[in-house]
């Protein structure tokens, strides 16, 4: 509360692959707890939940470097991609969101308070 969403600055949680065609695939652990994911990485064939992002969502992962505030990272997406990710503040924000929900970033702001 009280703060400007475009002035916030995002971090990545998680790891990524990158496709020769620049999608990003995002890893997250299959489990949180290390000795859960010891005892039964043995019978799981891959101890990562794998998530594709799109073209536009690729964008906006990599531009998420935890020193740019939000609304640098609409200005670059929109440079790159143009009219593709019109209107952009509304959709990269929104994305954003999605994102901090399923625990996959979070905003320096909010880990400082």
């Amino acid at each position: 509360k009280g703060m400007n969403y475009l002035e916030m600055t995002p971090f990545r949680k998680h790891s990524e692959r990158i496709s020769s065609g620049g999608i990003v695939t995002v890893l997250v652990p299959r489990f949180s707890n290390r000795f859960v994911s010891r005892l039964l990485s043995r019978s799981m064939p891959d101890p990562w939940i794998h998530t594709e992002l799109d073209e536009i969502g690729s964008h906006v992962w990599l531009a998420i470097d935890g020193r740019q505030p939000v609304s640098g990272i609409i200005k670059n997406v929109s440079a790159d991609l143009g009219d593709k990710v019109h209107p952009a503040t509304e959709r990269i924000t929104q994305f954003l969101t999605q994102l901090y929900r399923s625990g996959f970033i979070s905003f320096k702001e909010l880990t400082e308070r």
